[in-house]
């Protein structure tokens, strides 16, 4: 049963509080407990934090990432949840699934965002260079998430062998970047070869619908390339 908010009217709340609680979660580079926010905040008890965070997440600024005991990020955090800190009851469809060999591997998710990925998700997107052509090697990839001629031409410039990850540094910085979308890509790209990398790279860490989802991609693109 997922615990209820603290119920406080509005006048119970300080907006400059507020906004320096905020502050710490966006500077934060793990998932807070109440106290250590109040630790880091320096004036307020982790009782007094708590009211904060729930009426940050009420306003879609912060998220609670685990409920015991609660873990508190702000929602455009760039770090992943940790294998034992999971999503909220029902937030996730992969709440049940996924492993990792390591307590403090990303476990991947749809949503998970690509700045938190592993490095074997780098490997295999470097295979956009190998072997591709124009309509579906990196440079189709770079203009279907809105990069321009000028963009690509400076990505291959500072890239050199290996302008994807260049291209990746700076794709993953958009709100847009995230596993589920770059899947999305790599399916109506006809990248099978993609694809199967990332489920030979990631195996241990991709959550069961996640896993799905590289299926019937590689799946989609032998169909429609037979």
């Amino acid at each position: 049963m997922a615990a209820s908010n603290p119920v406080f009217s509005q006048c119970d709340f300080h907006t400059d509080w507020k906004d320096e609680i905020l502050a710490v979660l966006r500077q934060a580079t793990k998932p807070l407990k109440k106290d250590e926010v109040a630790k880091k905040v320096g004036k307020m008890s982790g009782k007094d934090v708590n009211k904060y965070l729930y009426k940050l997440k009420d306003e879609g600024k912060a998220k609670q990432l685990q409920k015991e005991p609660p873990l508190w990020a702000s929602t455009d955090a760039s770090f992943g949840e940790q294998a034992g800190a999971g999503r909220i009851d029902g937030d996730s469809p992969c709440k049940s699934g996924g492993s990792s060999s390591n307590a403090n591997d990303v476990i991947i998710e749809e949503d998970t965002r690509v700045a938190s990925l592993p490095y074997g998700f780098l490997e295999a997107a470097g295979h956009l260079v190998v072997g591709h052509t124009l309509s579906n090697g990196w440079e189709k990839f770079a203009g279907e998430v809105g990069y321009s001629l000028e963009d690509i031409a400076l990505f291959r410039s500072k890239g050199g062998d290996n302008p994807v990850k260049t291209l990746i540094t700076d794709w993953q910085t958009k709100r847009e970047a995230t596993f589920g979308r770059f899947i999305q890509l790599m399916t109506s790209m006809n990248r099978a070869d993609v694809l199967g990398a990332l489920q030979k790279k990631l195996e241990k860490q991709i959550c069961p619908h996640v896993k799905n989802l590289l299926e019937q991609g590689i799946k989609s693109v032998e169909q429609s390339t037979v």
